[in-house]
């Protein structure tokens, strides 16, 4: 997920690693472009992105928007349903959502066995 994210450039500059293959070369200093996880700021700036996608989204998914400000940990996602046929149209929706910034949704799981293949996952 955290390499999804692109760090503004003129901020880049804060993210530096430095390198080099072997204690006889000089140091080589490089600017990351994306998140980097393991940092303070990472797991915010993960869950912000989320929080905009669901913003820039609520007028035609209220729903899935919803779910994605509350139901999401980091990058889990733990939600529910009252109904299969909700379940499937929530899953679609937010998988659609979340795909337009190349955040895919994996490893699912569901108490109920049909709701993979109703939603096309499996």
């Amino acid at each position: 997920m955290y390499r999804q994210i692109l760090v503004r450039p003129d901020q880049r500059r804060f993210q530096l690693i430095f390198w080099r293959s072997d204690h006889s070369e000089p140091l080589r200093s490089y600017q990351l472009n994306t998140v980097t996880y393991g940092t303070a700021s990472a797991a915010y700036l993960a869950v912000r992105c989320l929080h905009q996608l669901a913003i820039e989204n609520e007028q035609q998914f209220s729903q899935a928007s919803h779910i994605i400000k509350t139901d999401f940990y980091v990058d889990d996602l733990l939600t529910g349903s009252n109904s299969l046929e909700e379940l499937a149209t929530l899953c679609k929706d937010i998988s659609n959502i979340l795909s337009q910034r190349c955040f895919e949704l994996r490893k699912w799981v569901s108490n109920h066995p049909d709701i993979l293949t109703v939603t096309g996952i499996m």
